[in-house]
């Protein structure tokens, strides 16, 4: 089947073309048909749908399954727009209970064995993992490390060498249904939401990670970034109370 033959077909069966093409090659394909913008985020919506039900499959078969849920832009998506957001279809985001982290480390092999490549692991400032990155057909499975601290929960996002030290009320998580698969969600997702976007209900086309409302202190990270293959696991996550951070607003 040649570029322009499967690009054409894209535009109505994206998940059986990817199927017999590479990624790379599907995109190169597009770049040659009229109004590729539309198609090359058709397919990208495809082959993220595809992903994500290949990684809860995967997980559901594990001591992880019920242990982590849906967060960030794939939960914003859900409860704005009914589906996957148009322009966050390279990024999943997923959160866990410090205390599940051996469940987490028994699920790594077979993600890796599916396809989810491991490749960055994130330390806060205290040395404890904090954040996991994998890879597959060019997007990002990004699973965060959550501790209670009180009534609230703790995690940590890093950009531009900076540690963003972040906090969200604490909720019991409720199960609900998403491109044909059964997750977990925060029980009031509305407030989770709101806690981390304020007007979560209006699209912004210039938001950024960075500006979400659950940070409370932003400050250099001692840690780099480390390459991460999955292999080598860091020592037990321990779901220790952590003193309260010092705002910087």
């Amino acid at each position: 089947m040649g570029f322009l033959t499967a690009s054409a077909r894209l535009f109505h069966h994206p998940l059986r073309v990817v199927g017999t093409l590479t990624f790379e090659l599907v995109l190169v394909a597009l770049r040659k048909v009229p109004g590729s913008r539309a198609a090359v985020q058709r397919v990208r919506r495809a082959i993220l749908t595809r992903n994500l039900r290949r990684l809860h499959d995967v997980l559901a078969a594990t001591a992880f399954d019920g242990r982590y849920a849906v967060c960030g832009g794939m939960l914003l998506g859900w409860a704005r727009e009914g589906g996957l957001l148009p322009d966050d279809l390279l990024d999943a985001d997923f959160v866990f209970d410090a205390v599940d982290a051996p469940a987490f480390t028994a699920a790594v092999p077979m993600l890796a064995r599916a396809g989810f490549r491991p490749t960055t692991r994130f330390r806060n400032n205290d040395g404890k993992p904090a954040e996991y990155r994998f890879e597959r057909h060019g997007a990002r499975f990004e699973f965060f490390v959550a501790w209670n601290v009180g009534k609230r929960i703790r995690y940590y996002m890093y950009a531009g060498g900076d540690e963003l030290v972040c906090e969200r009320f604490c909720q019991p998580n409720a199960p609900f249904e998403f491109l044909g698969r059964q997750w977990l969600k925060p029980e009031d997702h509305e407030r989770a939401l709101a806690d981390n976007y304020g007007d979560w209900r209006t699209a912004s086309s210039d938001w950024h990670y960075t500006q979400v409302q659950t940070v409370i202190a932003r400050h250099p990270a001692k840690f780099e970034p480390e390459a991460w293959d999955g292999t080598e696991m860091p020592e037990k996550i321990m779901p220790v109370m952590i003193q309260s951070a010092s705002p910087t607003r």
